[in-house]
């Protein structure tokens, strides 16, 4: 039985809160007529959606693909900067070892991701499947497409991310989802988004994905 375990990348596995906001105020926030993000103001965007965070960066909507575009080329050369979660190598081997099928599925590029993970030598994931597109909303497609490529079953599909719109999305396609509290977005919200599961530290993972998939 071919059960998989899929996370997400930025904010779930590798720790590119601070990188990605040097990215935007050095290369990103002017061009595309952006605030840029002060210190003060990360606690109010974690507590926004992403439609929110985008109306107080102040990023025109016509923009917004150029933006994705250009952020996904320049976090290609910050990837050796990009800090792996404490643990999650170690929890990425035990459900390797314990028969799951690992993958990852995110907006970053393929290419960023591949390089991160021979960068950490970590050699145990499977499938790395991005979404296709300048839009930050079609996760749901992307995972969607995944499952048909792979012939996985929705009921032997988990996935592990960080923010709301992961857990709309699996709602979309109708697969499980836990929710880990570490990355950008603010607990209070994903708590009130109500996912299958909730991990406050890499170790939950392994508990949700037996609670919501069992042993393999």
């Amino acid at each position: 039985m071919n059960k998989c375990v899929c996370f997400d990348f930025d904010g779930t596995i590798a720790d590119s809160t601070k990188i990605f906001i040097d990215i935007y105020n050095t290369h990103l926030a002017k061009k595309y007529g952006g605030r840029r993000i002060e210190m003060h103001s990360i606690e109010t965007l974690r507590k926004l959606s992403m439609l929110e965070r985008i109306r107080f960066l102040n990023i025109s909507a016509f923009k917004i693909p150029f933006f994705i575009r250009a952020a996904r080329r320049e976090a290609s050369g910050s990837m050796d900067r990009f800090p792996l979660f404490d643990d999650m190598e170690i929890i990425l081997q035990h459900l390797k070892q314990k028969g799951y099928t690992i993958a990852i599925i995110s907006t970053n590029k393929a290419d960023n991701i591949r390089r991160f993970l021979t960068l950490k030598s970590i050699s145990v994931v499977d499938h790395v499947y991005c979404d296709i597109g300048l839009s930050l909303f079609v996760k749901n497609r992307t995972i969607q497409k995944f499952l048909s490529k792979t012939g996985i079953k929705k009921e032997h599909f988990v996935y592990v991310g960080d923010e709301v719109r992961d857990i709309e999305a699996c709602r979309k396609v109708g697969v499980k989802i836990i929710a880990v509290t570490w990355g950008f977005e603010n607990p209070e919200a994903i708590l009130k988004a109500t996912p299958d599961f909730i991990a406050h530290a890499p170790k939950d993972i392994e508990t949700g994905v037996e609670a919501l998939l069992g042993k393999q």
